[in-house]
């Protein structure tokens, strides 16, 4: 007993350390210990990185029942895990226990994964409502109607005090709102849905659409800068790095496009099969992507060959968290994996059931979310 109270004390201080850093630090990755995980890929760049550490092989620390499936990831800030359902709730878990804090009841399923800042915890719906909910009491601050569905995970660029709010809608649009009123300070048109989670570079925005372009967009004024047409249908997020945006397809394209000046600089098809919905990870030289083709590869930033393959039995869907040296992702298969991210070697494996969406990593800890509606956490 003695152990367990030191042991959640310990967790305890981690996390007040953790909110206390994100005051100053924002959503930019890191090695630290206490980093958060706040929305769709961990921060504005949606590189997929964490600001966390953590050891190759976990244990299971708690499971939570959220009662519906979960097809986003689970957004980490603060002493709370946010996550949404399938039967359209938007559940507040306790990070340390998993216990529920509260649970707010949208008008729809819920695809998306929330965006944690500041006072607010932001989602969509697929009745096309976008919400602001407070975070400590999961009270309706305000929302937003869209002409169609929401799955875009929204994106509030590298602060904890946000003044604004990206989302894309089935609608075509990308909307850029007030964060703190829910006011449309301007909404752009693609050529077909904005289902991605958009990424935020510096002065500018981009997505990654079903018709086939990555669009580069002014963040202030909401106009085209650049778009590069890549074909086909592209189902995942981009991440960007270092000046570049990576971006993949679901008939297997994979490019690395210029921020500065819309730029192709490659474009790839590394894996023959490789059908891409789930989104990448990026760090240093490595882009690592789950495919539908059942495998996980990564490719080369620089030139988009073939660097590793790892083979599961399922297809996968679910966006990869890489944590120092590690990348964890989740599979149909029913299995959560933590690979070496230089040479795909399986270093641990937990079964979880099947998993459609992304892993997050926080406070060293790892959380996913199921088919069956089960939140996992790892330590």
């Amino acid at each position: 007993m003695m152990r367990h109270r030191l042991a959640v004390a310990f967790v305890l201080v981690a996390l007040a350390a953790g909110s206390r850093s994100s005051d100053t630090d924002g959503w930019a990755a890191g090695a630290t210990p206490y980093g958060p995980w706040p929305s769709f890929r961990g921060n504005a760049a949606q590189t997929g990185v964490a600001a966390t550490t953590l050891g190759a092989k976990l244990r299971l620390l708690w499971k939570a029942d959220c009662k519906s499936k979960i097809e986003g990831a689970v957004a980490v800030y603060g002493d709370t895990a946010y996550v949404g359902t399938g039967g359209g709730s938007l559940v507040a878990l306790n990070v340390v226990d998993g216990k529920t804090k509260w649970r707010f009841v949208a008008d729809g399923g819920i695809v998306a994964t929330p965006c944690a800042s500041g006072r607010y915890v932001f989602v969509g719906d697929e009745t096309g409502v976008f919400y602001a909910v407070d975070r400590s009491t999961g009270k309706l601050r305000w929302k937003f109607k869209t002409e169609d569905k929401i799955v875009s995970s929204a994106n509030c660029g590298a602060t904890n005090t946000p003044t604004y709010v990206l989302v894309g809608s089935y609608d075509n649009c990308l909307y850029k709102l007030d964060a703190r009123n829910g006011r449309k300070l301007w909404s752009y048109r693609a050529e077909a849905q904005v289902n991605c989670s958009p990424c935020v570079a510096g002065d500018r925005v981009i997505i990654a659409g079903c018709d086939g372009y990555v669009r580069i967009i002014g963040l202030t004024t909401g106009k085209q800068v650049a778009a590069v047409e890549l074909g086909g249908n592209l189902g995942a997020s981009p991440a960007h790095a270092g000046g570049i945006v990576y971006a993949a397809g679901m008939d297997g394209p994979v490019a690395a496009v210029r921020v500065g000046d819309g730029k192709l600089l490659w474009k790839k098809t590394p894996a023959k099969d490789g059908q891409y919905y789930g989104s990448p990870a990026v760090v240093g030289s490595l882009m690592v992507l789950p495919s539908r083709d059942n495998s996980l590869v990564a490719v080369s930033t620089g030139s988009g060959t073939l660097r590793w393959s790892f083979a599961t039995r399922g297809s996968n869907d679910s966006s990869p968290a890489i944590v120092g040296n590690h990348v964890f992702f989740g599979s149909s298969d029913g299995s959560l994996y933590g690979l070496d991210v230089n040479t795909g070697a399986k270093l641990w494996q937990y079964r979880t059931g099947s998993i459609s969406g992304g892993v997050s990593a926080a406070y060293q800890r790892l959380f996913v979310g199921t088919d069956t509606g089960q939140v996992f956490c790892f330590g």
